[in-house]
């Protein structure tokens, strides 16, 4: 394996907003090797928490339509958004999208939590790392203050499962934004010890 292409990857991925795609549809294996990737993240007990839902075609307005009616239902729109307006941001983003992602968690009690919300961001990370080495786009969208039983019930999840959010995905419009960090990694590590 060569360390340096693992690196070029990490450092080439991007977040990559739904109106800077360019509409054209991601093919299926493309997306099946997006989501095959998150089945090598790290797992505690082996529970494989990861459960992810995705949605194509007329499926991401149904998506729209639930995510829109919910948020209206718990007041969460902006104070100047009504229903209808929030209703017609979902359906734009959607129809920019060529795919999107639910990112669940089923909870197994029997491992702590945490480990299994460290295992499903790493399976969500070596998502966000695939698309980046397809060219491919993606926006991880967290939205709302939280996720209601409702969606997470519409999602095929537990109350007690985790939603982690969306990944909005598609091809990027433009040539592919160069990165940039506020700070280097010396500054966020420390040494003990002898070399």
């Amino acid at each position: 394996m060569n360390p340096d292409l693992v690196l070029q990857v990490i450092r080439h991925r991007r977040t990559i907003k739904p109106d800077q795609f360019s509409r054209e549809k991601v093919p299926r294996g493309v997306i099946n090797d997006i989501l095959a990737s998150a089945n090598w993240a790290p797992t505690y007990e082996n529970t494989e928490p990861w459960r992810f839902v995705v949605f194509e075609g007329h499926a991401k307005c149904e998506l729209a339509r639930i995510r829109a009616a919910l948020q209206e239902k718990r007041n969460e729109s902006d104070a100047d958004a009504d229903a209808a307006t929030m209703l017609q941001i979902r359906l734009e983003e959607a129809g920019q999208c060529s795919h999107i992602i639910a990112l669940g968690m089923k909870r197994h009690v029997e491992v702590p939590e945490i480990t299994e919300i460290m295992g499903t961001g790493c399976a969500i990370q070596n998502m966000l790392l695939t698309a980046a080495s397809h060219g491919v786009g993606v926006k991880w969208s967290f939205g709302g203050r939280r996720y209601s039983d409702e969606l997470r019930s519409f999602l095929g999840l537990a109350p007690n499962d985790g939603l982690f959010g969306f990944l909005l995905i598609g091809y990027p419009r433009n040539e592919w934004p160069e990165g940039k960090r506020h700070a280097p990694i010396s500054d966020k590590v420390q040494w003990h010890g002898d070399e």
